[in-house]
């Protein structure tokens, strides 16, 4: 509502409350007092707001509206309410914003923004976007408009009708020459950009401006950024927009380099190495992991071997910051990390020095000493990678031997490891991509494991239900998918007690509210 008429509305409100609050007159005061706040004032109908790439601001994946939901599963798994196709093959997940699902796909090789209806799935739009034959980044939707990056192309569309507003080309914007490539092993941009005080901030990789900011309305560009020449190569990540103190941060990743750069004006406030020597920065990294932001603590990570996991404490100014400690007991893959309750969760493995540093370290919900069949290796060779020398194989007989992939939970203050579930299955690069709601853990693998957990999110890890996915339905042969380097499936999203799940080119809704009593 037009703000003259919010305040029209607020005066006739004040009116109203106005006179002796004890006469009989008062109570139709408050009545129609009300009726001019809900007038004021709308209620939303739905709570679901997932605006983009790992939810909001700071993409921690949490859901912190979403409450009455299942804490168990029933047999099965949760009621499937619709299942929608024709999205096109992506590895992009989804936007939800006001009761629309926004999302992208490749169909024949032609980029598509669409919008669908989060109640029953029904489609609302479709609109085509230039210039592009794949999808794996997410859309973002900030006051009425979405905005997508795509081969190095910022679009805006608006989200009413998916009409196309403006287009920005990155590399031209930085120095004018579009030619520009970035230095990944793959070449592509996967990036999400995030929208956020008036500007769109993309991850350029550029070595004369690492980091962007456009305007959000017209995708002028209002500054980028200058970083060390190590910090230029570009990978995968996705940025980040923090408030710390009285300043406003983005904080981005690059392939080698973590990034807090001032929101407003682009100045570089820290910059800090996040692989470690060695390593040949004319290539670049396929960097997929997002900085991970929790109560001033800053963790930042790279999944490709050695695997660095590093902690830094931010300054209060946000202007600042220092290391804190490093245990890469998680491997973070595609986003593959939350924090919930003092905890980050995420897939990897532990060492017998983490059972040292925890004797109380929990192996799927009980001691190192109730497993009788799990033998320490001997001292690790010198010569070769330690950790990996005297990483800890779980062996479980009862579940067929050994489970090679697992689930570990880590102190958020001091990185201890509190306990790893195994039993998942191990494929490829995949990590359990996860969401968090009603204090639930939401997990589905980016590969082909077509198997979604409810998971505890406590030391033990319990879980609290699992079910298959169905098979994708039979396509034309004049259809085909095109293969996508991440895999089958997307991040799962949770809005409006509903479990979104994307496989590709289908979208489906389970419900997973808990019954009213």
């Amino acid at each position: 509502m037009p703000s003259p008429i919010r305040n029209s509305v607020s005066e006739i409100a004040r009116l109203l409350w106005s006179g002796n609050p004890n006469s009989r007159e008062s109570g139709y005061r408050i009545v129609l007092l009300f009726l001019c706040l809900s007038v004021a004032w709308p209620v939303s109908t739905t709570n679901a707001q997932w605006p983009g790439f790992r939810g909001g601001l700071l993409r921690d994946a949490t859901s912190s509206e979403e409450v009455g939901l299942l804490q168990n599963w029933p047999d099965g798994g949760p009621p499937l309410v619709w299942k929608q196709d024709r999205l096109g093959d992506a590895a992009g997940t989804l936007a939800v914003v006001d009761g629309v699902i926004y999302t992208a796909g490749s169909i024949e090789r032609r980029a598509y923004l669409h919008a669908w209806r989060l109640s029953d799935g029904e489609q609302s739009w479709r609109t085509e976007i230039a210039g592009a034959n794949t999808v794996t980044p997410t859309p973002m939707v900030d006051s009425g408009k979405i905005y997508i990056q795509l081969k190095g192309r910022v679009h805006c569309h608006d989200a009413e009708d998916g009409k196309p507003l403006w287009s920005a080309e990155v590399m031209k914007l930085v120095d004018g020459d579009k030619t520009w490539k970035d230095r990944t092993h793959y070449g592509s941009w996967h990036g999400s950009p995030i929208v956020a005080d008036g500007k769109v901030f993309v991850v350029t990789g550029h070595p004369e401006g690492p980091v962007i900011a456009l305007d959000q309305n017209s995708g002028k560009k209002l500054w980028q950024c200058k970083g060390q020449r190590e910090a230029v190569n570009r990978g995968w990540s996705s940025p980040i927009f923090v408030r710390r103190g009285s300043t406003k941060l983005v904080i981005a990743q690059t392939a080698w380099h973590v990034l807090g750069i001032d929101a407003d004006d682009g100045t570089v406030y820290w910059e800090q190495q996040i692989l470690g020597p060695g390593k040949n920065y004319d290539v670049g990294n396929a960097l997929c992991n997002i900085p991970v932001y929790v109560d001033g603590r800053l963790f930042c990570a790279t999944g490709y071997g050695p695997v660095v996991w590093t902690t830094f404490d931010l300054a209060a100014d946000g202007t600042s910051l220092k290391k804190v400690w490093n245990n890469p007991a998680i491997h973070p893959f595609q986003e593959s990390i939350v924090c919930i309750d003092g905890m980050l969760v995420g897939t990897g493995d532990v060492t017998w020095e983490d059972f040292d540093a925890n004797p109380d370290l929990l192996v799927n919900g009980k001691p190192l000493r109730d497993w009788p069949d799990q033998k320490q290796p001997p001292p690790p060779d010198r010569r070769h990678d330690e950790r990996k020398k005297r990483t800890f194989h779980f062996y479980d007989r009862e579940a067929g031997g050994r489970e090679r992939t697992g689930l570990v939970c880590q102190d958020l203050k001091t990185g201890k490891v509190l306990g790893v579930r195994y039993g998942f299955p191990r494929i490829g690069f995949s990590g359990l991509m996860m969401a968090v709601a009603d204090g639930r853990i939401y997990g589905a693998w980016s590969d082909i494991c077509d198997e979604v957990w409810l998971i505890e999110p406590t030391p033990s890890m319990q879980v609290r239900g699992s079910f298959q996915i169905p098979e994708p339905d039979e396509r034309p042969a004049d259809q085909p998918l095109i293969a996508i380097a991440h895999g089958r499936y997307s991040a799962p999203v949770v809005a409006d007690g509903k479990l979104l799940l994307r496989v590709r080119d289908q979208l489906f809704a389970y419900d997973i509210r808990a019954p009213k009593k």
